[in-house]
């Protein structure tokens, strides 16, 4: 039962790294779409949050740059 913990705690780890390396690009993207920086931070927020529950968070977020 630990080592599932274990994973899933590195999976979480490993998809904040993910985000983190997107996320200037992700946040340009949605001001940009919305022509509101408080706009797009809540865009950026919603699109991170739908992408966390996949195993592939990186192409995901990769693709809005």
């Amino acid at each position: 039962m630990h080592g599932n913990r274990l994973s899933d705690i590195k999976k979480q780890e490993w998809h904040a790294f993910e985000i983190l390396e997107h996320y200037p690009k992700l946040q340009q993207s949605c001001q940009f779409l919305t022509q509101n920086k408080h706009d797009g931070e809540d865009v950026v927020q919603d699109v991170i949050l739908k992408a966390m529950p996949t195993s592939h968070i990186g192409a995901l977020l990769s693709s809005w740059g």
